[in-house]
């Protein structure tokens, strides 16, 4: 049988759908190829702005920042001290849409909280500088300065008394600008001669810092440091008590601006946990 013959013209027609068919199968294995790469592309992305969320949002609590030694922590903390509902005070920091919508929550908190005493006199550092903001001014004093250590306390003695009531409690919050002097404010507190103090005491534990971060900053305190520091005041309480905001912090987070001092939402926080820590006693 003869073969099949093709006219000139068919030729063409044929060699150009081909050529089409493979233009076509190119492009979709090229848009394909761009799909994949966009996808990789959105998910790196989104998980850079989930990171920078977690470290950055101030209506949110951070991400923790700095990894932990969890046995160094819990050596801080050997006796059993208080537990903080921490998980209450979270809720009306985290989820908010606004800076509005966040004071309402906080409101809302406020009205929860049953006052163990009736006027709660704050004598610290730059920390509690930062945390002056959010004093509820119908109970709290705060007596503070930028980067004062123990002298400050044995110098307004005559000032912090001067706010004392029958019921009244001063909560102490030192010790970052000089963590080797533990044994001096355990001395000043349990001395009775040293100190005309009528209020229960409280001292805050040394918070957590972020110590690359405040390296980078020219600071030259470190982690070590405070957890001595912690420990020795946390052992030798007595005629004072401790509130261990430190294990709260490095359990659920914090947010400095330096390495040592804290953003607005960590002062928020601190001060909230020391309410609730309050109203918790009152509680009981």
């Amino acid at each position: 049988m003869g073969g099949k013959f093709y006219t000139k013209k068919q030729k063409i027609i044929h060699r150009i759908i081909v050529v089409m068919f493979f233009c076509i199968m190119f492009s979709m294995m090229f848009l394909a190829g761009i799909y994949c790469y966009q996808n990789i592309f959105e998910d790196r992305s989104k998980n850079k702005v989930k990171s920078s969320l977690a470290t950055s949002n101030e209506n949110k609590m951070p991400a923790q920042e700095t990894e932990y030694n969890d046995e160094a922590i819990e050596s801080v903390n050997p006796n059993e001290i208080d537990n903080y509902d921490a998980y209450k005070i979270k809720q009306a920091l985290l989820g908010v849409k606004s800076e509005v919508d966040k004071a309402l929550e906080i409101e809302k908190w406020r009205k929860t909280l049953n006052n163990q005493y009736d006027r709660y006199i704050f004598v610290g550092d730059s920390r509690f500088v930062g945390m002056a903001d959010y004093a509820d001014k119908e109970y709290d004093v705060f007596i503070c300065e930028v980067g004062v250590s123990f002298s400050f306390l044995k110098d307004h003695i005559e000032e912090i008394s001067s706010y004392e009531t029958h019921n009244s409690a001063i909560i102490i919050g030192l010790g970052i600008n000089n963590l080797d002097q533990a044994s001096e404010y355990i001395k000043f507190l349990e001395d009775e001669d040293q100190n005309s103090f009528t209020s229960d005491i409280y001292f805050l534990t040394v918070n957590p810092i972020d110590e690359a971060f405040a390296k980078e900053n020219g600071y030259s305190i470190t982690e070590d440091e405070i957890i001595k520091f912690n420990r020795e005041i946390i052992n030798h309480q007595g005629k004072y008590r401790v509130i261990n905001t430190y294990s709260v912090l490095t359990e659920n987070g914090y947010d400095t601006g330096d390495g040592i001092h804290y953003k607005r939402n960590t002062s928020e926080f601190i001060y909230m946990i020391i309410k609730q820590y309050f109203s918790d006693l009152a509680n009981r």
